[in-house]
């Protein structure tokens, strides 16, 4: 039984985290870290697991993972910190908040000999599971452009929950906060996933348009990838009619996909003619990230989020910072 320890009992743990660690047989979720009095009182009553106030008690316990679910710029030093106490490490995304601490995160964790992986969970996403299944058959034929946009309207500070005294910190740049650092690492992962070639350029626009002056809730990333494909990013919290989820154009097809659960459309052409399909979506497999957790740290499977391709993600992240800030485009 691998014993767990959490760090940071906020929405991310209550809603995604702890109920994937909880279905995944093997693992025991037996102690909640977090400096809320009220958090830790609501962990034991909801979790029946004991609680600890100092990040120290919890390394100094008997786990065997720590998942870290805390602001983004507490990060690194909570993860090296994990590390040096011959921890495992899952950490929430984005893993940091620059090249550079990745690098010192991912170079630690390779010299400790410890797993450390980061929790892109959108990757099983059934929307994302039903793209990339229709790309891989070559149904649209060779793919040019892909849009990816999540549109809808409301606060970046959706995470308040009681007790916390900065629930809005995605609001906040000393937290990291910002939907480039919320959104980003998901919608870049699945693109760096879809497509078979390296990121060559990054263009970038970053708004803060209606909830926060101090970062953004909106942005548009355009990545050129060195086999010619355009692909197109966009989020907004602050858009009150979507966009579709997914647009992909071919040269034998295209691809629209509305929402999360579709409907999702191909116009292609089958056996000689044009027609029209509509596939059926791919359920959402979300457990399968700790599933696959629990094999490398038992079987030493390898993990599905390479770190590889984390470090890339927050490469092109940097890139697109820095397009927004020079309104330049970026080489990755």
């Amino acid at each position: 039984m691998i014993k767990v320890g959490l760090i940071g009992m906020g929405r991310v743990a209550e809603g995604c985290h702890i109920p994937q660690i909880k279905k995944v047989e093997g693992f025991e979720l037996a102690c909640i870290c977090d400096i809320s009095k009220e958090r830790r009182e609501f962990a034991e009553k909801e979790y029946h697991v004991r609680t600890c106030s100092e990040y120290d008690t919890l390394l100094d316990s008997d786990m065997d993972l720590i998942v870290i679910t805390t602001p983004s710029n507490t990060h690194k030093e909570l993860t090296i910190k994990a590390l040096k106490r011959g921890k495992h490490v899952i950490v929430d995304k984005p893993i940091a908040l620059n090249l550079n601490d990745t690098d010192d995160m991912i170079n630690y964790a390779r010299k400790s000999s410890k797993l450390l992986s980061v929790y892109q969970s959108r990757r099983w996403d059934g929307d994302f599971l039903t793209v990339k299944k229709i790309l891989k058959h070559g149904l649209l034929g060779k793919v040019f452009s892909i849009e990816s946009n999540i549109m809808h309207f409301g606060s970046p500070a959706w995470t308040k929950v009681p007790g916390i005294k900065d629930w809005a910190w995605r609001l906040k740049r000393s937290f990291g906060g910002g939907m480039m650092f919320d959104w980003g690492p998901h919608m870049i992962d699945q693109a760096l996933l879809l497509i078979n070639s390296r990121p060559k350029s990054v263009w970038c626009d970053m708004k803060s348009a209606f909830w926060t002056k101090e970062v953004d809730d909106y942005f548009k990333c355009i990545i050129l990838f060195e086999n010619d494909l355009t692909f197109q990013l966009q989020f907004s919290s602050i858009s009150r009619y979507p966009l579709p989820r997914w647009y992909i154009t071919g040269d034998k097809g295209t691809l629209v996909c509305d929402g999360w659960n579709g409907p999702l459309k191909i116009k292609s052409i089958f056996h000689g003619a044009e027609c029209e399909l509509i596939p059926n979506m791919e359920p959402s497999n979300w457990e399968f990230f700790y599933e696959n957790i629990y094999g490398a740290i038992t079987k030493k499977l390898e993990p599905a989020v390479k770190l590889r391709e984390v470090r890339m993600a927050m490469a092109v992240i940097e890139a697109a910072i820095k397009s927004d800030k020079t309104g330049k485009v970026v080489e990755v």
